[in-house]
């Protein structure tokens, strides 16, 4: 027996296990990614909470660093777009999380920026 879920109950399933794991955009991102792989395979998947929680993870330039530095040498000064790159080799799924940051110098008010890669983790 399956339920639908949309992207509000796959967001509200894992912010009632564990909400400081995710942003929100990243649960958005994460979302369309797992509905996009549904769509290629062809075939239903599971919402296993835990299961994706130990698959992926969002991670900040930062945490990149404290979690994989050692692998790559002179990382610590990397932006998120050169993780993303790096990290392309080394796991099948490096997905971007944009956020928006105050920036009135444009005229619109905010612009939108790299915050945070989901990687599954290896």
């Amino acid at each position: 027996m399956y339920q639908y879920v949309n992207s509000t109950t796959f967001a509200d399933s894992f912010n009632q296990l564990r909400p400081d794991s995710f942003t929100s955009e990243g649960l958005l991102v994460l979302f369309e990614y797992l509905e996009e792989l549904e769509e290629s395979e062809g075939k239903m998947q599971e919402l296993d909470v835990t299961g994706l929680f130990c698959t992926y993870s969002e991670k900040t330039a930062e945490e990149l660093f404290q979690d994989y530095g050692y692998k790559f040498e002179g990382s610590k000064e990397w932006h998120l777009g050169q993780w993303r790159d790096a990290l392309s080799d080394e796991t099948p799924v490096v997905l971007s999380v944009y956020k928006r940051e105050e920036d009135y110098s444009t005229g619109y008010g905010s612009k939108q920026v790299l915050g945070s890669l989901i990687i599954m983790d290896f």
